[in-house]
């Protein structure tokens, strides 16, 4: 499911000419604390998320050029811990032009390479002697790809939970993860499109926003990833398996949940239905303007239909990796509860 995330990754960029950064408050988007109000290790902070799919939250005026933010915690513990801010420019010399300037704008805050040099491109800057020697504060990295400038504010002392918690070093004594709130929705009759209950029905499933649906796929691939992570994990901690033991463990549930053997085959096969999906998305977004509600019911079935072909697709594969996870658990006396 991992290239779901990549697919539907937005980048909330802008286009915009070489701004000046002169006014930027850089010192309230990145510091060594925290940033935009946050302290580093807060956990509950809104918007928040981990990973290529994390939302993006709105930014006020007086951080423009900047309009939104990607605020990044840990993935298991939901501490805060940085964030991450993008600009798209029409050319790439303008990136390059707006790189430097901010840059400039981080020396003039405070910011320096390591042994105190002066910030410059390439450089990983430091927001004080405590995060040079890696004993607290922050690093912010300023980097262009193409035509997107990229300012990343990370916090030093959590930089190595961000990694561990990623691979599925998980925190002591974590909780199960419980599925979404978000379920897959019930199923609509088509010919309901026609009555004012059903269109009702079909325009509360939808709330408006196409991306509802991408929504869902994201929550649930998210909640299978997270509790095969806290399984495999459970295991780990034993003592008594190899990480090569339990990935054996994993590739064999996918391969039994595939007719084909193949252990990538359901993110294989789910590409099809998931891409008509976001086809059907685009075509949805005028419908929703024109307010005509018995084509915006008829395309919201279509887009449940969608996503219940990726589910046919992806959860026999998942549930037979649970089910070898799980057996294996039980063989060796270990709780997964």
């Amino acid at each position: 499911m991992t290239l779901f995330f990549a697919l539907i990754a937005g980048l909330s960029a802008q286009t915009v000419p070489a701004p000046s950064f002169n006014k930027l408050p850089v010192e309230r988007m990145c510091s060594a604390q925290g940033a935009l109000g946050h302290s580093f290790g807060e956990t509950g902070v809104p918007g928040a998320g981990s990973g290529i799919g994390a939302d993006r939250t709105d930014l006020a005026p007086e951080f423009q050029p900047f309009t939104d933010v990607q605020l990044v915690e840990t993935k298991w513990s939901h501490r805060f811990a940085g964030a991450t801010y993008e600009l798209y420019f029409e050319v790439p010399a303008a990136a390059k032009q707006a790189e430097a300037a901010l840059i400039a704008r981080l020396g003039a805050a405070g910011w320096t390479g390591y042994n105190g040099q002066k910030a410059a491109r390439g450089l990983v800057l430091y927001s004080d002697e405590s995060a040079r020697n890696a004993e607290g504060g922050a690093i912010a990295i300023v980097s262009i790809g193409g035509k997107y400038l990229k300012f990343e504010c990370t916090s030093m002392t959590l930089s190595p939970a961000i990694l561990d918690e990623a691979v599925g070093k998980l925190p002591d004594d974590l909780a199960k993860p419980m599925p979404p709130v978000l379920a897959l929705p019930a199923e609509i009759d088509p010919q309901s499109c026609t009555t004012e209950s059903g269109r009702a029905a079909a325009e509360a499933l939808l709330k408006g926003k196409p991306e509802t649906f991408t929504r869902y796929v994201v929550a649930h691939a998210d909640y299978r990833d997270r509790l095969t992570q806290w399984k495999l994990d459970r295991l780990r901690k034993t003592g008594k398996y190899s990480p090569e033991q339990l990935l054996v463990f994993a590739m064999a549930g996918l391969k039994a949940g595939q007719p084909d053997g193949d252990p990538a085959g359901g993110v294989r096969d789910s590409f099809a239905p998931f891409m008509a999906m976001m086809g059907d998305a685009e075509k949805l977004e005028p419908v929703l303007k024109s307010g005509d509600k018995e084509a915006i019911c008829r395309g919201t079935l279509q887009m449940m239909r969608h996503l219940k072909d990726i589910d046919a697709v992806v959860l026999p594969q998942w549930l037979a990796m649970q089910a070898a996870i799980d057996a294996e658990a039980k063989r060796a006396g270990i709780s997964l509860e």
